[in-house]
């Protein structure tokens, strides 16, 4: 039985869409180099392997495809069963890319997953004939299981984690649990895919740069963080042995002529104890390659970064959000910016390159705490930032509360991509004010990029503004 596992090209005039791999689906300018390598597709390749499937793994986003392209593959490669990963802002490129499936390919099923709250819903599948099912959260094992009956010719009652298609009418199964034993699936598979391609342009590490998962989820509780609500529901952490994850470093990177490693996980450095072992593991496997981190300041000491650094660690990635520190405790993050500012000194004096993300339109958001996050940016000064609008995924606490409230000032999901157009108000700001405090902030950051760093440092900061001020 053939399985085709993809991700359809998605684009709008001078952008390309990001879908799988990216917890914020959103466009990119074109000329940027911005490709997260899609998790949750590599490790149902793998595991479906496992078992005996034959699977093509196909990222029309990496590699550029025309959607007539794509729909070409698709057909060539007649599978049995085709998966999508599908996300709420390119929902209507998606619903067009299934159509086109069914018209040129009757024959295969067609199933989808990612996040998209709605795909759960009876009215759905109304509107949706060509599906057969979807797989809610992280849709591995689901996937799996359809597969599995698919092949034994059997129907789909009582896969948890699924809704699908059952005569004429939608059964809704019951949650799945989640993986407990991450490393229990097999690594992800990379052998179809053009890892090269993979870049995360803002950090700057040696390419080709392999990126990896140590953990699935975060054990804070951010309001607007739609992972860890929507994959990852109802949200528990899950961390991988450490010596497991070095195994992989060096033998699905190391080995293979990877020069970097970087972890796109919801947060990394997660508990000083496994930090610690993580180190001593990097020494004993005589590590020397740079890595980087997806992490928070506040989930490991100032004894573990000089750990992580002597073993590597070269870039780390902080979530800042604002600088009201009210703010911050109301959408549920919990992070004290006073040790924002001490995590910023630390790795600067150890030489760990930072990228910070700040965003606007928070619940509570001012002129004055938009102002402030500015500011803050420009004081804390990383080496690269990122600011965007607070954007509410369906299936997201932030949603629920804003809808409720009636902050919600379109129900477009083409625009819900949170960085050129806000789709949320605040009491004191409206969408409008919120899209020109985003402006002006990378006004002030290239300013004082190019007032107050060498000439090579400000190009690279004039290359990131290209990339995340998507205006037009």
């Amino acid at each position: 039985m053939n399985v085709l596992i993809g991700n359809a090209p998605w684009y709008r005039d001078g952008h390309y869409g990001v879908r799988a791999g990216s917890r914020w689906p959103h466009f990119e300018r074109n000329e940027a180099r911005y490709y997260p390598y899609p998790f949750f597709m590599g490790y149902a390749a793998s595991l479906l392997q496992r078992h005996g499937f034959e699977v093509r793994l196909l990222d029309g986003v990496v590699e550029r495809m025309t959607e007539d392209a794509f729909i070409t593959r698709i057909v060539a490669e007649d599978p049995d069963l085709v998966f999508l990963e599908v996300s709420t802002p390119s929902w209507d490129t998606d619903s067009r890319v299934i159509r086109r499936i069914r018209e040129a390919h009757l024959r295969s099923s067609i199933v989808l997953g990612g996040i998209h709250a709605f795909m759960f819903d009876p009215a759905f599948f109304q509107a949706r004939p060509e599906v057969l099912a979807t797989a809610r959260g992280e849709y591995e094992g689901s996937l799996l299981d359809i597969a599995l009956r698919m092949r034994q010719g059997a129907d789909l009652n009582g896969i948890p984690g699924i809704a699908w298609r059952s005569g004429g009418g939608v059964v809704v199964e019951q949650d799945r649990p989640l993986c407990a034993d991450l490393d229990s699936l097999p690594w992800p598979h990379r052998a179809q895919l053009p890892m090269e391609r993979y870049v995360d342009g803002l950090l700057d590490l040696p390419q080709p740069c392999l990126q990896m998962w140590a953990s699935r989820g975060c054990p804070h509780r951010c309001s607007f963080c739609a992972w860890p609500q929507i994959m990852y529901a109802p949200g528990k952490y899950r961390a991988r042995d450490p010596a497991k994850v070095v195994r992989e470093m060096v033998e699905d990177g190391r080995d293979k002529g990877f020069a970097s490693v970087y972890f796109d996980d919801d947060v990394f450095n997660v508990g000083d104890r496994r930090m610690a072992r993580f180190a001593e593991l990097l020494t004993e496997a005589e590590w020397t390659a740079p890595w980087g981190i997806m992490a928070r300041a506040d989930t490991c000491s100032d004894r573990m970064y000089e750990a992580l650094r002597r073993v590597g660690l070269s870039v780390a990635k902080f979530g800042v959000e604002s600088a009201d520190q009210s703010i911050v405790e109301r959408c549920g993050k919990g992070l004290d910016l006073a040790r924002v500012r001490s995590v910023m000194a630390t790795c600067r004096s150890l030489g760990i390159r930072t990228h910070l993300t700040f965003m606007f339109g928070l619940p509570g958001e001012t002129h004055d705490s938009a102002r402030r996050t500015i500011d803050l940016a420009l004081e804390l000064a990383p080496d690269t930032v990122q600011f965007s609008l607070a954007t509410p995924f369906p299936g997201s606490s932030f949603y629920d509360e804003l809808n409720r409230g009636g902050y919600l000032v379109t129900d477009d999901w083409s625009l819900y991509d949170g960085y050129s157009r806000s789709v949320v108000r605040t009491d004191a700001l409206k969408a409008e004010e919120l899209e020109d405090f985003l402006k002006l902030a990378y006004r002030e950051w290239e300013r004082r990029a190019v007032g107050g760093r060498p000439r090579g440092w400000a190009r690279r900061v004039r290359g990131v503004m290209t990339r995340m001020l998507r205006l037009g």
